[in-house]
Order: structure tokens, then sequence, then C-alpha cells
């Protein structure tokens, strides 16, 4: 908290991370007559969507963004999109865990410029 508490002020600042749910149905309970059978249609199989998000705490703004893949270049390109929605050059702090992609030489150095 304290380095969050210090940052406010100096720019914006987003919190950010990425969720794969699956896109399927997932059948845990149901109303069925006993004796019955119901048909549950299901959609792709195990295919998942890829969504980077991130909030800033001050004005609640939400950005997201789907990919094919969360990598160090979709993360790179969120970190882009950010940028251009923020276009007045106020500092962008943009805090994520410390996930592969998310610590990256090439996502390192595009947050430092």
């Amino acid at each position: 908290m304290e380095k969050y508490n210090s940052l406010k002020g100096k720019g914006k600042i987003y919190f950010g991370d990425a969720t794969h749910p699956l896109h399927n149905t997932i059948l845990s309970a149901g109303w069925i007559r006993k004796g019955e059978e119901k048909e549950v249609f299901t959609n792709s199989g195990r295919n998942r969507v890829n969504v980077f998000g991130a909030i800033s705490i001050d004005d609640l703004d939400i950005v997201t963004h789907s990919y094919d893949t969360i990598n160090q270049i979709s993360v790179c390109n969120f970190l882009k999109a950010l940028r251009e929605r923020n276009p007045n050059g106020e500092k962008i702090y943009f805090i994520l865990d410390r996930g592969p992609s998310n610590k990256a030489l090439s996502v390192r150095e595009l947050a430092k410029n």
C-alpha cells in the first residue's frame, strides 16, 4: 500500500492481469425430473478465451482486449493500447503480477519508454 500511495497524483495507475476462462458448458447440477433425459448442447469444446484487462482504481477506467494467446507480444500490445487511451502524455503506472509474460524483457523495455 505504501508504494501505491506514493504513486497517487503522479500519473494514472492501472492494475492489470490476464484471465483464461473456458468457453464451454460445465454441468454441476440441474432441475430434471427423475427418469427423464435432457440434452445439453455444447459449443467449441475446450477452447479458451484469453482476455487481458486493467482497471484504474482512481476513476474505474476499465480496459480489456481479447487475444489468441497471452504472451509478451500481447502484453506489449495491451500496454500500447493503454498509452493510446491516455494520449495526453500523463505517466502511466501499470501494476502486474510476476507472470512470465509480464516480466519479459520486451515488456520491461516498452514500459520504460
